[in-house]
């Protein structure tokens, strides 16, 4: 409140979540338009951009498994992302334990130098794993909701089922479900009878392969790192203009 006074406002401040994406001049969501609920009163500042491309994150080596990917049936992919990743009895574990007698290469990606206590025959684990290379191999995305992770997953198709409460998450895999791409448990732990029963429906109905395909063509139609570029082109000659008195 003390900057926006020190700027002239003379209003009271709105809430924490609101001023973030109202106050600024412009305001880029790294999403689409169709992965948030309807609203008919987003002021022109707010923009939908589609997700940052491919091949804008670290880049690992392929492990030596990888042709086991590239020619499995159906793969399943889980990861705790690379932040909440500390207790793999959250969401590794409990999709690990119950696909161990599926039909399915499960693919888990710790996201550091750690293995979980259990890992089945039909699972390989890798620290770090390109999503680059893996989502498009991938027939279900099992995750705790990482926005990025999420936007990435629906850029390229893939159907998800998604156990995440803390942060944004919690927003971020009602959305999806939302949307039809994902089943959400609406859970932090989920029960690995939850999670084989969420993955087995994924891969034997249609509907949130369909869902998650559909979205595939609105990512596709935005550009976000030109949209950055030709945002802060604008506003930086808005400044040079107000500097100038013009």
């Amino acid at each position: 409140m003390k900057v926006l006074a020190s700027c002239g406002a003379t209003e009271q401040a709105p809430l924490v979540m609101h001023g973030m994406s109202r106050l600024p001049d412009r305001f880029l969501q790294l999403s689409i338009a169709r992965l948030d609920c309807p609203h008919g009163n987003l002021p022109d500042s707010i923009r939908y951009i589609g997700a940052l491309p491919a091949g804008a994150g670290r880049k690992a080596d392929l492990p030596t498994w990888w042709d086991e990917v590239a020619s499995a049936r159906r793969v399943v992919v889980v990861s705790q992302g690379t932040a909440a990743n500390v207790d793999f009895t959250e969401l590794v574990q409990p999709t690990l334990d119950p696909l161990a007698g599926l039909d399915v290469l499960v693919v888990a990606t710790p996201g550091r130098d750690a293995e979980p206590e259990r890992v089945p025959t039909n699972a390989r684990v890798a620290e770090f794993f390109p999503f680059d290379d893996l989502l498009p191999h991938t027939d279900v995305l099992v995750s705790n909701g990482g926005f990025g992770g999420v936007q990435q997953a629906l850029g390229d198709g893939v159907p998800m089922v998604l156990a995440g409460r803390a942060e944004d998450r919690a927003e971020v895999t009602a959305r999806a479900a939302w949307v039809g791409a994902a089943i959400n448990p609406a859970t932090q732990r989920p029960e690995a009878q939850d999670v084989r029963a969420a993955v087995e429906r994924v891969l034997t109905e249609t509907s949130c392969r369909e869902r998650a395909a559909e979205l595939v063509a609105e990512y596709a139609r935005h550009d976000a790192l030109t949209a950055i570029h030709e945002t802060v082109t604008e506003l930086g000659r808005w400044t040079e203009r107000f500097q100038h008195g013009l």
